[in-house]
């Protein structure tokens, strides 16, 4: 059958247009978390010291990490302590409840970053509790891959995810890294996400 010139020219440009919609609209592949941001422009500091870019890509790249869990079931009238270690760390980690910090019975779980950055979840996230609960991070995996070295001093900031910022403990928790005694002590009345990172 024979076809009119402008016919065929007409198909390869809609050819061509519907391929590249196509393409335009595919992904870019597996997601690859971003460990840093060139683009970071303020440094992580204390309460609202902020920068959107990094909070993203620390918070994606947190989504996306290698943990292990550390878990158990205490009762909040009560109160009771968790502890347990973790492969590639050197020291313990542990969270202790005081009684009645809280009504009900819930499971609380440390996560244990391994890979990804030196961000620490702690669940349920969000509840909140009537009494301070005790908290013990060991970073020892993270001193020389987690933007830090033994002997800088450090802090542990809570990943406020509404307002997108890195904000401080009050009193905050700063400390010099240590590769022969690598734990943070702090308390909190909250569980959110902790990342440690070097001080300004």
């Amino acid at each position: 059958m024979h076809r009119h010139p402008s016919f065929c020219t007409s198909f390869v440009v809609f050819a061509i247009a519907l391929l590249m919609s196509g393409a335009c609209s595919r992904g870019e592949g597996p997601f690859e978390p971003a460990l840093s941001d060139p683009d970071a422009s303020a440094p992580i500091g204390s309460h609202g010291n902020r920068s959107g870019s990094e909070f993203d890509s620390v918070l994606a790249a947190s989504d996306h990490s290698d943990y292990s869990l550390i878990a158990s079931t205490i009762n909040g009238a009560y109160g009771g302590s968790l502890e347990g270690t973790v492969v590639a760390y050197k020291d313990t980690f542990q969270l202790s409840v005081p009684a009645d910090a809280y009504t009900g019975i819930y499971k609380i779980k440390i996560l244990v970053p391994n890979s990804g950055v030196p961000v620490f979840r702690l669940q349920p996230h969000g509840v909140s509790f009537d009494e301070d609960v005790t908290v013990v991070f060991d970073y020892s995996h993270w001193i020389g891959i987690g933007g830090f070295d033994h002997g800088d001093s450090c802090e542990v900031f809570y990943m406020d995810e509404v307002n997108e910022e890195f904000d401080a403990l009050s009193p905050p928790a700063v400390f010099v890294a240590d590769s022969l005694a690598p734990t943070v002590s702090f308390d909190t009345d909250h569980f959110s996400r902790w990342v440690v990172k070097k001080s300004d």
